[in-house]
């Protein structure tokens, strides 16, 4: 935005206005100056983070990356940092998560809990998005299931919808 408004002479927030109404409210933008390799894994280390991402895969053009490798990242940095292990780096994206959003039945595995799970390799969880490949695949997921149905199985879209109860 800042340099848009620059080259244009106008307020940043003119060009952001211009630019939602040429889209429709339809543009999307990513922001990376929050990020900071060496600030990352000591603000995963504090004891009131958790891990989420507001982002999901859209229909068409550009994508979020953080839709394809927000947690797969996480993962990789508490593995490469030694800043958390695995097990306090998947509470931190799933039951804590959960818990402070309120979300029932969802976040630990449990009875009577949905089954969204994650078969990954420790090892292996790589996020492989770029500027320039927003929606690359992260290495290293073997399987997921939402609500019990396998959407990917083997590392591949199974092309099954979950069904039933999403969020409440």
């Amino acid at each position: 935005m800042g340099e848009i408004a620059s080259l244009t002479s106008k307020p940043p927030f003119r060009i952001l206005v211009e630019i939602l109404k040429f889209s429709h409210a339809e543009a999307r933008m990513i922001l990376h100056k929050y990020y900071h390799k060496n600030l990352i894994p000591l603000l995963m280390k504090h004891p009131a983070s958790m891990f989420m991402t507001d982002a999901w895969p859209e229909p068409s053009g550009v994508q979020n990356a953080s839709a394809f490798g927000a947690f797969p990242k996480f993962l990789s940095i508490a593995r490469d940092t030694n800043c958390l292990t695995l097990e306090e780096v998947i509470f931190k994206m799933t039951g804590l998560a959960a818990s402070r959003f309120k979300l029932k039945n969802r976040g630990i595995i449990a009875d009577g809990n949905f089954a969204d799970l994650v078969v990954f390799d420790w090892h292996q969880i790589q996020d492989n998005t770029s500027p320039e490949k927003c929606d690359a695949a992260p290495t290293g997921i073997s399987h997921v299931f939402i609500n019990g149905i396998p959407c990917i199985l083997d590392s591949k879209l199974t092309n099954q919808k979950p069904n039933g109860e999403f969020i409440i």
